[in-house]
């Protein structure tokens, strides 16, 4: 059996036997604008019938508000000929019951035991509440029981299988599977299993199977040997601190247990609890932590530096960009004045920010105090440039004599004026001096030499024709025809 609804006709309609029986008028009365409400026995999952029924007879005209489907004259709105003047295909909507609005098909009712939770019109009334544990009995409802897994049965929770080692004593669906009977000496293994008690021992529930314990608390037989009994004192054993194998133990510390609880004894060697958390022990390595070098809350600071930690003690790793480490303590105290440094040239600035300006690139003067453009090699200085009263050249051998220097004229005067080490020799104003071997006050003008003091052996007059001959010369006797010029005028006997 298949159903519609026509808004136009306010009833429900039911395909049985290829012909449209109403079911279900609407509950408002005729003219109502209300939502029909569809039967409880239509099949929603079906839809609506996928073909209008065919009249027995062909129409020949239909009413304004009307359509021709299939040969017959339908409401421009029935759902169950789609909406709209042209459209002839029912309206479907999965689990509910379609009505036209403004020319489109809508959801109006879902039928009983579905729901659309998803609030998706689209997809009709998607949700069978009679079975879906997220949404039993409405949308939302979702069945959770304690310890088991849940059902949903005809639009109700109900509890599924409990967890293993847990089980629904007091039959009670509301808080699930109740009781712990894999360790419950009331009901072990199963509900009302009361395990006994035995004189001097205390009932214990293992896995849903019943014991006994023959230690009273904080006594514990911790060695599993009976001959020594309840050998373990749990308030104050280190291996067994509140129970047994509960061992204290602490990261890089001694570890104690006291009323039953482990604390923290001294920290080892290089290790210290800086956050002071005891449950993480001595967390802090003390011998490399920049923020707790050698100790807690010791922190490494290294102006303009990385800070390091070695064996407790605080060092300096690289210095920051532009600053630079000149007085060997810790930090980086220099500001580089050029950065990113640079090598050294000569201009006035620390280039290679290594506190010294100008270091090995200053060129030497010397010292003019004469002004002749030569230097005294005994007065330098260092500079990038020639400082007033300085040059270049030292060569100046008498930086208080500005006539005196390399390349002056040398002169007969007792001093190097040139500066070539020797002293007159060269000089442009030396007199010319002729050779006079026989010492007779002329000397022969082939042999001359130049000095500013006439040297042994020679003379200042020229003129001597026979310089091996004493009485011959310009001042000589020459009386007698006996061929030789005896006064050199180049005529004998005159």
């Amino acid at each position: 059996m298949q159903w519609t609804v026509s808004r136009a006709a306010s009833a429900f309609g039911l395909l049985v036997g290829g012909a449209l029986v109403v079911v279900a008028c609407d509950a408002a009365g005729p003219g109502s604008d209300a939502p029909p409400i569809p039967p409880a026995d239509v099949d929603f999952d079906a839809g609506v019938a996928p073909d209008a029924p065919a009249p027995d007879a062909p129409v020949a005209s239909c009413a304004a508000s009307e359509k021709a489907c299939n040969g017959k004259c339908v409401a421009i709105d029935d759902p169950a000929f789609g909406c709209g003047p042209t459209s002839c295909t029912p309206c479907v909507m999965p689990g509910g019951g379609a009505a036209c609005e403004g020319g489109k098909c809508v959801l109006v009712a879902c039928g009983q035991q579905r729901a659309n939770c998803d609030g998706d019109p689209e997809n009709g009334c998607e949700t069978d509440v009679s079975k879906d544990v997220a949404s039993c009995g409405a949308c939302g409802a979702g069945c959770t029981f304690g310890n088991a897994t849940a059902e949903c049965k005809g639009s109700v929770c109900a509890l599924g299988t409990c967890k293993p080692g847990y089980t629904d004593c007091n039959k009670d669906p509301n808080d699930g599977c109740e009781t712990f009977t894999n360790g419950n000496v009331t009901s072990c293994g199963k509900c009302g299993n009361v395990c006994p008690t035995v004189a001097g021992k205390t009932p214990k529930c293992t896995a849903g199977v019943c014991g006994q314990s023959d230690c009273q608390a904080p006594l514990a037989d911790c060695d599993g040997n009976v001959a020594n009994g309840c050998e373990t004192n749990t308030t104050n054993d280190v291996a067994h601190c509140s129970a047994c194998n509960q061992a204290c133990s602490f990261a890089n510390a001694a570890a104690s247990c006291a009323n039953s609880a482990c604390v923290l004894g001294a920290c080892n060697a290089g290790f210290g609890n800086c956050d002071d958390n005891p449950a993480n022990g001595c967390e802090t390595n003390t011998r490399i932590a920049v923020a707790h070098c050698g100790g807690c809350n010791q922190p490494c600071v290294v102006p303009n530096a990385v800070a390091t930690c070695v064996n407790g003690v605080c060092g300096m790793g690289a210095c920051a960009a532009g600053f630079a480490d000149l007085d060997g303590a810790l930090g980086c105290e220099y500001k580089c004045p050029v950065f990113p440094k640079q090598p050294e040239t000569c201009n006035g600035k620390d280039d290679d920010c290594d506190g010294v300006i100008d270091e090995g690139v200053k060129l030497t003067f010397y010292r003019d105090a004469d002004g002749d453009g030569f230097g005294d090699p005994a007065s330098t200085t260092q500079a990038c440039a020639a400082p007033p009263g300085y040059v270049a050249n030292n060569t100046d051998c008498n930086d208080a004599n500005v006539a005196v220097h390399p390349g002056a004229p040398e002169m007969c005067n007792q001093i190097d004026d040139d500066c070539n080490g020797t002293t007159d020799v060269g000089a442009v104003n030396a007199t010319t001096f002729f050779r006079d071997a026989d010492n007779d006050g002329y000397g022969t003008a082939a042999l001359t030499t130049k000095a500013c003091v006439q040297p042994a052996g020679y003379v200042a007059v020229a003129g001597d024709c026979d310089d091996n001959a004493p009485l011959t010369n310009p001042g000589g006797i020459d009386d007698t025809v006996d061929g030789i010029d005896q006064d050199c005028d180049a005529v004998d006997g005159q």
